[in-house]
């Protein structure tokens, strides 16, 4: 059997924080919502947001969920975060021979790494 992702759930703790955040800043494609949800496009994914979540602070390794965005280069990425007023976490840093790759945080303490991938992840 066969499985491909195509479709992501994602509860938060603060619907137009998460709302602002992956679609203003970050620049994903808004498909739909309404005030009980959003749902954007994430490549071929689409990546659905419900509250309900608990926000978790960057320090708890408790927190819900850790998101690799895949990006041709990291650098432009970085300037365009940053220039969306998003704090990094980290600076560009390297997993040697796999992946250059710099940190944020999302709303819910959740953090998204943009990844420009050294090798085939698979």
């Amino acid at each position: 059997m066969n499985f491909e992702l195509k479709h992501l759930s994602y509860n938060v703790s603060d619907l137009n924080a998460s709302r602002e955040f992956y679609i203003d800043k970050l620049g994903l494609e808004l498909i739909n919502g309404n005030e009980h949800f959003f749902a954007a496009k994430l490549g071929n994914i689409r990546f659905s947001f419900f509250p309900g979540a608990k926000k978790y602070p960057i320090a708890d390794d408790a927190a819900g969920m850790g998101i690799i965005l895949a990006v041709e280069d990291v650098q432009k990425a970085k300037e365009f975060i940053t220039g969306k007023g998003v704090t990094l976490l980290n600076d560009i840093v390297e997993a040697p021979g796999f992946m250059k790759f710099f940190t944020v945080e999302d709303p819910d303490g959740n953090i998204v790494h943009f990844g420009e991938y050294l090798t085939n992840p698979l």
